[in-house]
């Protein structure tokens, strides 16, 4: 009897410490979604141990760190976190803001290779997922949310399509070569958000 008394209070107390962790934020404009910290929770990487590091091919670091909140994983110099929660991109784009960051942006190829690992460690697949990218504001100049400056790296057939118009917004792991597209922005995804250390 002691031994579960013991038990549920550590299970009680590392609850109210990951719930005291990241912020709710609850704009006007949101849809209803369950709360931030519930998806922080599911989608914890677990494919390093925290302090772990190591390079990628490229030599950039990849590590999981004290500098990093808790299930972000750094590489370089920002933390990523995926959140498997299937949002619009701008409930995404709001989510990752109430956490201090924005939708990842994407600057080399082995970066992108990175987090497709990231998801790949949680799902063990690869779906589709909302980044930081759109061209809403004018068709096919493309920005990241973040405000750094956008290379078209990884297209699905090196260009984007705007087949069905109202396609503004981007996502990777799309199709066989798991590459860029754009897409509607009502789509339910999910997302990754990077911050800066």
């Amino acid at each position: 009897m002691k031994m579960l008394t013991g038990l549920l209070l550590v299970c009680a107390t590392m609850a109210l410490t990951n719930a005291a962790a990241v912020p709710e934020v609850e704009p006007d404009h949101m849809m209803e979604e369950p709360s931030i910290q519930k998806a922080v929770a599911e989608a914890q990487p677990d494919v390093m141990a925290v302090g772990a590091s190591m390079e990628d091919d490229d030599g950039h670091t990849v590590q999981r760190s004290s500098v990093c909140p808790s299930g972000w994983t750094q590489y370089d110099d920002r933390c990523f976190l995926y959140v498997s929660k299937a949002m619009t991109w701008a409930n995404a784009e709001i989510n990752c803001q109430a956490q201090g960051g924005n939708l990842a942006s994407v600057h080399s190829l082995s970066e992108y290779a990175f987090i497709q690992g990231l998801i790949h460690g949680i799902t063990h697949r690869y779906p589709q997922t909302w980044l930081g990218g759109s061209d809403a504001q004018e068709e096919g100049v493309w920005l990241w949310t973040d405000g750094s400056r956008f290379n078209s790296l990884n297209w699905w057939g090196g260009w984007t399509d705007n087949n069905l118009n109202q396609q503004h917004c981007l996502q990777m792991n799309w199709g066989e070569r798991k590459t860029f597209d754009d897409v509607q922005c009502w789509y339910n995804l999910g997302f990754v958000c990077a911050k800066p250390i």
